[in-house]
């Protein structure tokens, strides 16, 4: 995936927040409404490609299924021993020394229960203790070389990860599907050949695909969390669309990063933008700027087009602002992160409503590049105002610092 970071190893965010993005006023021919010349091709290819590289995912996915299955039953046993449950995981499988291992460990930490009840000893206790804790720090053992072992296996498939990335949610062609499942036997190949309805779509022609749109309102914010992956979450709004196989989304959210990680510079930049914002941010570890997270999943060029550009309105009107440019050339999904500037976020809270199109420039003959638009998908502004107004009094009034301030205290000792 090529990632474009625009922030902030140099950081200027009055004056140098996507200057080259603004920079380019091109006159522009309107999109056309079939679809784009390479499309066609590009999805044969992908319906193709799609059923060996499933196929083999599901092999994997086999391959894996006794050590997923051996993991869960772990973790069931950790749960077990910590909540004292024996109820809860028995019977046991005395063929596997693990699981002898547990059983054990109940009815000795049953017996020992009993004796506390008759003399309670502090020395008993601590056995108990030390017991609980070789038991779980085997099941970790445990856990440490199944995840060793699934990983070994998933990076022995080489890059079937990336080979599976452009099938994920797509339709696909029937026919082209069908042709190549002359030699090849899965669940995307049965679903082809049925045409009831099942975990796939197809279209009957590869032009059909364009005509497949779907438009996502903007997201309620929540307020900032600690995920199960132990990462922050939350605090964040966004807005989806589809186009074909092309999926487009949009976010805004706090953009945060550690003061230990940057320059003292940079993050006086970063407390001068939130105070010309007039946004309240305190926190000794952190800063803080508001920003949009931007993500183009295509498969490459299907009309000619050099750039990708998310904007506001019509890019045919200069005035109009150009938020995010990227190239197209070289292909594959694109993502960026930037910090939004107070026009952004104006327009945004005002229900102006964003796109992205995808645009053939020509050579600058001096007096500015020319181009033309190849495609353009728009971005629904239904719920927008509320949600983005919503989240930006969060981050303002001072709130997301003081969860913040809950989920991940200070240090000791200060920042």
């Amino acid at each position: 995936m090529r990632t474009n970071h625009a922030f902030p190893t140099e950081l200027d965010l009055k004056t140098r927040l996507f200057v080259a993005s603004l920079l380019l006023a091109p006159a522009l021919v309107a999109a056309q409404d079939g679809p784009p010349p390479a499309m066609v091709e590009v999805e044969l290819a992908r319906s193709r490609a799609c059923v060996p590289a499933l196929a083999a995912l599901e092999d994997l996915d086999r391959e894996l299924e006794p050590l997923t299955l051996r993991a869960m039953r772990i973790q069931a046993l950790g749960r077990a021993i910590s909540l004292e449950d024996l109820a809860a995981v028995a019977p046991f499988d005395t063929t596997d020394a693990i699981e002898v291992a547990v059983r054990e460990w109940f009815a000795e930490d049953a017996r020992a229960g009993e004796q506390w009840a008759i003399a309670p000893d502090s020395t008993l206790l601590a056995r108990r203790s030390e017991a609980s804790e070789r038991m779980r720090g085997r099941l970790r053992d445990e856990m440490e070389a199944l995840a060793a072992e699934g990983q070994a296996r998933i990076e022995g498939a080489g890059d079937l990860q990336e080979a599976v990335r452009p099938c994920a949610g797509a339709m696909f062609v029937r026919s082209a599907v069908l042709e190549v499942c002359d030699s090849v036997t899965s669940e995307l190949c049965r679903a082809a050949a049925d045409t009831a309805a099942g975990p796939f779509r197809f279209v009957d022609a590869p032009a059909d695909i364009w005509d497949m749109e779907e438009l996502r309102p903007w997201t309620a914010p929540g307020p900032a969390r600690i995920l199960d992956g132990g990462t922050l979450g939350g605090a964040r709004t966004m807005v989806r669309a589809r186009r074909g196989n092309i999926q487009v989304a949009v976010a805004v959210s706090p953009l945060i990063r550690e003061r230990a990680d940057i320059t003292p510079e940079q993050a006086a930049e970063f407390d001068a933008n939130l105070d010309s914002l007039g946004f309240s941010f305190d926190h000794p570890r952190f800063v803080m700027a508001p920003a949009l997270e931007i993500q183009l999943d295509v498969a490459g060029p299907i009309g000619g087009e050099t750039d990708y550009m998310f904007h506001f309105g019509d890019l045919s009107d200069p005035a109009n602002q150009v938020l995010w440019r990227a190239s197209a050339v070289g292909g594959g999904p694109v993502q960026a992160a930037f910090p939004a500037g107070s026009a952004t976020l104006a327009l945004l809270q005002q229900g102006e409503s964003l796109r992205v199109t995808a645009v053939a420039m020509g050579e600058d003959n001096g007096e500015g590049a020319q181009g033309d638009a190849v495609y353009s998908i728009p971005l629904t502004n239904v719920n927008q105002v509320r949600a983005v107004t919503a989240l930006l009094n969060y981050m303002a009034t001072g709130q997301l610092s003081q969860d913040l301030a809950q989920l991940v205290p200070p240090r000791p000792g200060g920042a």
